[in-house]
């Protein structure tokens, strides 16, 4: 007695006759990001030293497999706020404090400065990472030894950008 099961010879009894399959996929966007500390004020000494501020702590963060460019520049030496032709020089240092994830951080451009005497008002420091993570960057920043007698009362300020962007 020969018995037709209904199952083709080539098929196993537990897979369906009509299959299908679906995939499920979730797209991650790349996602960079930045905190930065407030504003800061400090109070010169008034001697000739160099002035420096409290470092101050930046949080930055990425999900690049290929790692992130974090950059701070400054595109104009520390300016009286009232008198123009006041300037004073102003110079930046960076280092990585701490870390998180698989990136492997290395600051590339660790210190600059501007130098009016030379025409030069932008300064420059900068850091790598060559994976996703997140890092604590210290960031100093001096406002240039000048005599002071040399200095008008009042207040010089100076900005620090800082992107972040992948490679």
């Amino acid at each position: 007695m020969i018995v037709n099961s209904g199952i083709p010879s080539n098929s196993r009894a537990d897979e369906p006759l009509n299959a299908g399959v679906q995939a499920f996929v979730v797209s991650v966007p790349t996602r960079l990001g930045i905190t930065a500390p407030a504003q800061v004020n400090i109070t010169h000494d008034l001697t000739d030293a160099v002035q420096r501020f409290p470092a101050q702590q930046w949080s930055v963060r990425g999900n690049s497999r290929g790692g992130m460019v974090i950059e701070f520049s400054i595109a104009k030496a520390f300016k009286h706020h009232q008198i123009e032709s006041a300037k004073n020089d102003a110079r930046l240092s960076l280092s990585v404090t701490s870390t998180d994830g698989p990136a492997t951080w290395l600051v590339t451009q660790p210190s600059d400065q501007t130098s009016l005497s030379n025409d030069d008002e932008t300064a420059v420091v900068q850091a790598t990472s060559d994976d996703v993570g997140s890092a604590m960057l210290e960031l100093n920043v001096d406002f240039v030894a000048a005599p002071s007698v040399s200095l008008a009362t009042g207040d010089y300020t100076m900005e620090v950008v800082c992107t972040i962007s992948t490679p």
